[in-house]
């Protein structure tokens, strides 16, 4: 069913892009189709939860184990942001983890694009710290949401809808990290912080930097 609505959603979306390619339409028109396109790519990514979630729970999700730079994968938290957005990211990644490793890079980027995302509300003025640093054997991942003071109120408030995709996504996040052997804690600190926390055994690459690929292939020209 997820499959066949996966489908169904990409189509819609595609007529709709091509439908707006052609123009001539008038400003109501545009709205409604510009309406569509936004109900489409909501419908995809629920379509996307909802079946990373049911591959997750019936244990049918294999994890990856391919060279990755974790310190590559930290950085880019940074760049992937909105930069008309009005928050902050701050990355730290330290010496002794700034290396290769072995394992799924793309699902762990997933899983810190997540936390990056949920660590503070939406709209509000906030600042992010990812910090990436190693714990005995292990590699501690912390991501520290606050939200800033603001000169007014006026800043949107979350519909259902998003704060069902960020419960589901977050539910994604805990589960993919799970599968790697670790689980992710979430503590509530004064002044309006959240603080998303999970260690890891990741296994040090023998490939060489120069040579072995990167986590995921969007970030291969980030080293």
């Amino acid at each position: 069913v997820s499959h066949d609505l996966n489908l169904s959603s990409a189509d819609l979306l595609a007529r709709c892009q091509a439908l707006a390619a052609r123009g001539g339409f008038t400003a109501e028109q545009r709205h409604l189709i510009e309406q569509l396109m936004v109900d489409a790519n909501a419908m995809l990514g629920h379509v996307r939860r909802v079946t990373e979630l049911t591959q997750i729970g019936s244990g049918r999700l294999q994890l990856h184990a391919d060279p990755f730079d974790l310190g590559a994968i930290g950085r880019s938290l940074a760049r992937g942001t909105d930069p008309d957005a009005d928050r902050r990211v701050e990355v730290h990644v330290a010496e002794e983890v700034d290396r290769l490793y072995t394992g799924d890079g793309r699902r762990l980027h997933e899983v810190l694009q997540i936390l990056r995302d949920n660590a503070t509300p939406p709209g509000a003025p906030a600042q992010v710290q990812v910090k990436l640093q190693p714990a005995g054997a292990e590699v501690q991942f912390d991501i520290i949401g606050t939200t800033l003071p603001r000169e007014d109120e006026s800043f949107a408030i979350p519909s259902a809808d998003t704060r069902q995709n960020s419960m589901l996504d977050l539910i994604i996040a805990q589960g993919l990290v799970q599968l790697m052997g670790g689980q992710i804690t979430i503590r509530a600190l004064p002044g309006e912080a959240t603080w998303y926390s999970f260690q890891l055994g990741l296994a040090p690459s023998p490939a060489a930097r120069a040579t072995a690929p990167v986590g995921p292939a969007s970030l291969r020209e980030a080293t």
